[in-house]
């Protein structure tokens, strides 16, 4: 499913990781098209259930885009592409066996409340524009 083009990611609203993470995509995108939603809302429910996901935890990072539906660290790596440079060089590594990369991932999502604990809320910088934000 295609959210009408525009990119959106889905995060463990819950996740402080995943809240740092939104905060620096947003301080550091080239263009603001990404857009986020809780994956505990009802346009990620909707995402998931048509597009027939299977396996879809709040450990999955889910990127909708024009190109369809990335998952783990291509989701990941799709989203360091539309940052500024240096962060969008990371991209690069792409290249290596998904395999690989979904192993590394797997091992920050499994540990990241641990690491990083969670978060009730995302706090957002001032002047953020809330439209981008689509639950």
């Amino acid at each position: 499913m295609r959210h009408q083009h525009i990119p959106v990611l889905i995060i463990d609203g819950n996740c402080a990781l995943c809240n740092r993470s939104v905060r620096f995509i947003l301080k550091h995108e080239k263009l603001a098209v990404l857009r986020f939603a809780s994956n505990s809302s009802d346009l990620a429910k909707k995402i998931i259930e048509q597009s027939k996901l299977q396996g879809i935890d709040n450990e999955t990072v889910i990127l909708c885009d024009a190109q369809g539906i990335h998952l783990r660290s291509n989701a990941v790596f799709k989203v360091l592409a539309l940052l500024k440079p240096p962060f969008s060089w990371f991209r690069f590594l792409v290249f290596l066996p998904s395999g690989f990369t979904d192993f590394i991932y797997n091992i920050v999502a499994s540990n990241r409340m641990n690491w990083f604990g969670t978060a009730s809320y995302c706090a957002l910088d001032p002047g953020i524009d809330l439209s981008r934000f689509l639950d």
